[in-house]
């Protein structure tokens, strides 16, 4: 059955048959509205069914559950496997992230009226996990101090901002007028002579305002681009950073709190800051429901509004290759056009995007057409053959198209799942190097296409953690993919297995939404936390979080808890606390503060 939805064509079943107890939590209206505005112009990229079957197999999915609704719409103003063993994770050596300094939010003695909250991480059980949930933002700020008094919205006069902060103002203007239907001017710090009842932000080295609020309320912003201090006072806002991105994420936790105020806010001071530099998400857009461009930028502004920071578009087929017209379907493929103009449109909301082409298995989608069929390493037409030269023909081709279009310099060239290499064409050379070998020539080879586009490679983990001894050959510059999406109490193995040869690497947990409506939460909610966790205390460069859309079945809507999830432990990897997040997720995501929301989840 066909179901055209808001955003995407669905090639299956009905959308309600599946839904449980939340329907009568939600209502119809909110489960109606749940994967977005906008009518479909994307058709659907279809894997295989016997290889969705494998890939459900190795990614151990359990029963299912389900998440509801979509991320209200943001601003949209357009400005210029190896097991880990189970038990006790102690310190892994190995570099590890910058911290920064974690002492008192203002650098003095504070007076009796503040409060200290150190998040849900530190405040144990009771009393003061109640207090934790005062302060409705995700991810869990480091550092908050709050005063019992709030501030009335309607004494803002405006929002003095440098043009580089620009859309964190409109933002906020936005957000402000929707909150205590206010309107206020946004003003460059420049034009006017001093703040007075205003929200203020910007870097103390470039806006002499900033600087001179930071001083005058002792204020000290933690060290960091992405890092930054919030001063809520009866005298106005402040919202400074080192970067712009500091001051774009100071806005973001501005805004969720206004959202969950009622027209005011509280009197308080933040200090914040990432404990992983990289926070990204993996959206499927060759299985499935394929986003629409404006809905890939919906994803985008959520994203940006969780502190997100990295966004990549697995693609086994779905780009419009000018040399190969016959692979990316007509009106569904992304072309090279609109990669950059997303990738232009993630910039302004601090999202990188990263280029992706799947380069080795995962390849049916182009050796179904009689063109390419010579090129497959067998009958089952899964993997393209390393063993072939008109292998390396095409891809030079294809990467000449796809991988300039991404101003990233990172590029994910997949390579996972290669069921059948060493099986069929390449046998007799796996015979002679063994099928590990056939991997890393190619993976060679791939990286050294890839050299003349200034990139530096991505690849997924798993055929190398299958063969242990093959790690220690991957080159240094390389950027591992460490995937698994099966819940655990500990990673640390998974994780060393990179760190002790030198090689880099980001942990992949997933949202366990593939091959279903709904994801399985029970299993994905560990599965992130604990990866991640691992992943930071074994100096992992971060953290992107997967979905997948094996079999076309899942409604990108529905992952979204998942995600913010993801969000909340790679910023505060230690910190996690899933009892807190859940008691603030719908304030934080569908603005209504209504627990059970979560319970249905």
């Amino acid at each position: 059955m066909c179901i055209r939805d808001r955003d995407y064509f669905v090639y299956s079943g009905s959308r309600g048959f599946a839904i449980r107890k939340g329907a009568r939590l939600l209502g119809a209206a909110l489960l109606a509205g749940s994967p977005g505005e906008g009518a479909c112009e994307r058709q659907i990229g279809r894997g295989h069914r016997m290889a969705s079957v494998r890939a459900r197999h190795h990614r151990g999915l359990a029963g299912w559950r389900q998440p509801l609704g979509d991320p209200s719409d943001g601003q949209s103003a357009e400005p210029t496997g190896t097991s880990a063993q189970r038990g006790e994770v102690s310190q892994v050596d190995g570099p590890r992230p910058i911290r920064h300094d974690r002492g008192g939010l203002d650098g003095r003695l504070r007076p009796a009226s503040l409060r200290p909250y150190a998040g849900p991480g530190a405040l144990g059980q009771g009393k003061r996990r109640e207090e934790a949930v005062k302060v409705k933002v995700i991810p869990e700020p480091k550092e908050v101090a709050f005063e019992e008094k709030a501030v009335r919205l309607e004494r803002t006069g405006a929002i003095l901002a440098n043009p580089s902060d620009r859309l964190a103002a409109q933002i906020l203007r936005k957000a402000i007028e929707e909150a205590a239907q206010l309107e206020v001017q946004i003003v460059s710090c420049s034009e006017s002579s001093r703040p007075g009842n205003a929200v203020v932000m910007g870097t103390p080295d470039r806006d002499p305002f900033v600087a001179e609020l930071c001083s005058k309320y002792g204020v000290e912003v933690p060290e960091g681009s992405e890092s930054y201090a919030l001063l809520i006072d009866e005298d106005g806002i402040l919202v400074a950073s080192e970067g712009s991105a500091g001051v774009f994420y100071g806005v973001q936790t501005l805004v969720q709190l206004l959202e969950s105020g009622d027209g005011e806010l509280p009197c308080l001071r933040i200090r914040d800051w990432p404990d992983m530099r990289y926070r990204g998400l993996q959206v499927d857009i060759s299985r499935g429901p394929v986003l629409r461009m404006d809905y890939l930028k919906k994803v985008i502004r959520t994203m940006a509004k969780f502190k997100l920071n990295m966004l990549t578009l697995y693609t086994e087929h779905m780009f419009r290759f000018e040399k190969h017209p016959i692979i990316g379907p007509e009106g569904a493929a992304l072309t090279a056009e609109e990669v950059r103009e997303l990738s232009a449109y993630a910039r302004q909301y601090y999202v990188e995007l990263v280029g992706n082409f799947q380069s080795l298995g995962h390849f049916r989608n182009i050796l179904k057409h009689r063109e390419y069929r010579d090129l497959a390493e067998t009958s089952f037409r899964w993997v393209i053959s390393p063993a072939k030269e008109g292998t390396y023909r095409l891809l030079e081709e294809l990467y000449s198209e796809i991988v300039p279009a991404y101003e990233s310099e990172w590029f994910n060239v997949n390579c996972d799942e290669t069921w059948g290499l060493g099986e069929g064409a390449s046998k007799e050379r796996a015979e002679e190097i063994g099928v590990d070998g056939v991997y890393l020539e190619h993976l060679l080879k791939l990286r050294e296409m890839l050299k003349k586009y200034g990139k530096r490679m991505m690849f997924w983990g798993d055929i190398v953690l299958n063969h242990p001894h093959a790690i220690s050959q991957v080159p240094k510059d390389a950027i591992v993919l460490n995937w698994t999406y099966l819940a655990r109490e500990s990673y640390r193995d998974r994780v060393e297995a990179f760190t002790k040869v030198g090689l880099k690497q980001l942990v992949c947990p997933g949202v366990s939404c593939w091959s279903r409506i709904f994801p399985d939460y029970v299993n994905a909610v560990p599965n992130i936390q604990n990866f991640v966790r691992d992943g930071y205390r074994g100096g992992a460069l971060g953290m992107l979080n997967t979905t997948w859309n094996d079999d076309g079945e899942n409604l990108f809507g529905y992952n979204w808890y998942g995600i913010l999830w993801g969000a909340e432990c790679a910023w505060g990897p230690e910190r996690a606390d899933q009892e807190a997040f859940d008691r603030k997720f719908p304030a934080c995501f569908y603005g209504a503060d209504v627990p059970e929301v979560t319970q249905a989840i």
